[in-house]
């Protein structure tokens, strides 16, 4: 998210053995490239990408899975939370697919609870309603007082731990959503 309105979208290609890299470049994505058969997962993927891109030229970062959609507000919704101070973003998280079989809804229900309504209660009660991994943003100058060093396959939670451990906490947009699909379980 750049600090003069605009935000350029970036993909990282980890590990990738598909068309990714060449699709996201053709839209007109900014692709950074990771082949690194002995750190594998989401934590080395990001430690990675906010190695690579610049603080000095961003106000934040917004972390969003490839196959996801956002409401048409939800940039300009972060970028007004970061402008105001919050050290860190996450928006509410919906299941795209809940009507392919009646498991998948089951699992929708499940998570609207913990990625709607869990956060919207430690939100309510003052507390860090924690990153979730997708539609989570952070400014660059929380990166640099509490470095991304997570290395498990929680690293939202592990993130989370660092940022109360300094005092900070993850704000919750429950007004901007991110939209993602779950396995179709049949």
């Amino acid at each position: 998210i750049g600090r003069d309105a605009g935000s350029e979208l970036f993909v990282t290609a980890d590990n990738c053995t598909d068309l990714t890299a060449l699709r996201a470049a053709e839209a007109g994505a900014t692709v950074l490239i990771r082949n690194d058969s002995t750190q594998t997962g989401k934590s080395a993927a990001l430690r990675f990408a906010f190695g690579e891109l610049s603080p000095k030229d961003f106000d934040g970062y917004l972390i969003l899975d490839a196959d996801s959609s956002v409401d048409s507000e939800l940039i300009e919704s972060v970028r007004n939370r970061l402008a105001f101070g919050a050290a860190a973003v996450q928006c509410r998280n919906v299941v795209s697919n809940s009507e392919e079989s009646p498991r998948t809804a089951l699992l929708a229900v499940a998570l609207t609870a913990f990625n709607g309504v869990r956060p919207r209660g430690r939100a309510r009660w003052g507390l860090s309603a924690g990153p979730l991994a997708n539609g989570f943003a952070v400014r660059c100058d929380t990166l640099s007082l509490v470095p991304f060093a997570a290395n498990s396959i929680v690293e939202d939670l592990e993130y989370q731990l660092l940022l109360v451990d300094y005092g900070l906490s993850v704000e919750f947009a429950d007004e901007a959503a991110v939209q993602s699909p779950m396995p179709s379980l049949g």
